[in-house]
């Protein structure tokens, strides 16, 4: 639960990236990675808007393949590059009174296949 003021802040791998299509071609090959679902950015951005939240803020790492990263990756503004995607995003200040969520989202986008976004994929190579 969130206060009406807070922030939702969800990582993943975006799965445009080229890690994240590495990812879904061999996910049968990994336990971690089986039962994922990737989402591109516009994916979630999408599913995130129809549960009433806004004002996001983007940033991004991982810009090579992690096994050839020999030291910290720089964490940039934005998406489109890096294939680790940070979102930061907040209820729009209208909506922050309600209490339900709107019926749109909870037809398009069920509960479990959000749960699996907010997952971390090699934290070690990012906090090297």
């Amino acid at each position: 639960m969130l206060r009406p003021d807070g922030s939702l802040v969800i990582g993943y791998i975006d799965k445009d990236s080229p890690v994240g299509q590495t990812y879904q071609e061999k996910k049968s090959e990994n336990p971690f990675h089986r039962e994922a679902v990737f989402v591109s950015t516009d994916e979630l951005v999408g599913a995130l808007e129809a549960a009433r939240f806004s004002e996001f803020e983007f940033v991004q790492t991982i810009y090579h393949w992690p096994d050839e990263i020999d030291e910290r990756e720089p964490i940039e503004e934005g998406c489109g590059d890096g294939s680790f995607v940070g979102i930061k995003a907040t209820r729009s200040r209208l909506d922050r009174s309600s209490g339900s969520p709107p019926e749109q989202f909870s037809r398009s986008v069920d509960r479990d296949t959000i749960a699996v976004h907010i997952w971390l994929s090699n934290p070690v190579a990012m906090c090297r």
